[in-house]
């Protein structure tokens, strides 16, 4: 079975043509010759059209028997689940017994706690691993700023602000794609996260300037509004802080909002 195969399969399955299984993503043509074994289709578009068609990761993957790939795929479906709140998807991964990276393991267990709001229930031995093992600093390259974004709240603030302050200051020393953008992004949004429940107002200006000064880009939307929201909360203003709760709500994203600050009333 080749991944030009499996796509075929699953192209099939879903009732769909080639120009709307790839629609946006990758040429008609390009495609058509992946599925015929002619091209290959990097890892990039070939998550992007899964996605865009709420494939799983791991059910397309699981009929390879590498499981070096497989152990990636789960990293990526974890990703994802973190960047979108699915609570319920990091669980189902954390059961899976076919994630056998240990590595991968703590960071799937300190997703859920960062989601929970239960870092600091997690025992203070299982803090010094999880710190040790998952951020692991070479270059903030997207791989290196996920770890960051998700094993923040193990470190106390002012070995934060370092971090953060490296990171930010790498931004123009990088090749800009969009999974950068997401990675950089959710660093950003989790630290002013971090910043507001401190009440730390001069790293949440820092922060929501970076994320301000992000290119435009339907990647990192969502991160764009989340900066409004606390500038809302900032400027106390909470007609504008309600009104993008809503506005989030109508749109799907009640995982999002519901562990919000607000203003008092």
């Amino acid at each position: 079975m080749t991944i030009g195969e499996q796509l075929k399969k699953t192209r099939t399955l879903l009732g769909l043509t080639q120009t709307q299984m790839c629609s946006g993503i990758v040429t008609e043509s390009f495609y058509s010759r992946v599925e015929r074994g002619l091209s290959e289709i990097n890892a990039t578009d070939l998550f992007k059209i899964l996605n865009e068609h709420h494939v799983s990761l791991y059910d397309f993957f699981e009929v390879f028997e590498d499981v070096r790939p497989l152990q990636q795929v789960i990293e990526h479906e974890a990703i994802t689940a973190f960047n979108n709140h699915n609570l319920s998807a990091l669980k189902r991964l954390d059961k899976n017994n076919k994630v056998t990276n240990h590595k991968l393991k703590l960071v799937i267990r300190l997703m859920i706690s960062v989601l929970t709001n239960s870092v600091d229930k997690i025992p203070v031995d299982l803090q010094v691993e999880m710190k040790h093992n998952i951020l692991q600093i070479g270059n903030w390259n997207e791989a290196a700023l996920w770890e960051l974004a998700i094993s923040m709240s193990l470190y106390d603030f002012d070995e934060m602000k370092l971090l953060i302050d490296s990171a930010f200051s790498s931004f123009h020393q990088v090749n800009i794609t969009d999974e950068y953008l997401l990675a950089i992004s959710n660093v950003a949004i989790n630290y002013l996260a971090i910043c507001y429940k401190n009440k730390d107002l001069q790293e949440c200006t820092k922060a929501i300037q970076f994320i301000n000064k992000l290119p435009l880009n339907s990647t990192i939307t969502m991160s764009k509004i989340i900066a409004k929201y606390y500038q809302a909360l900032i400027d106390n203003d909470k007609e504008r802080a309600e009104g993008i709760i809503k506005l989030l709500k109508q749109s799907g994203y009640s995982n999002y909002v519901k562990n919000f600050p607000q203003l008092s009333k």
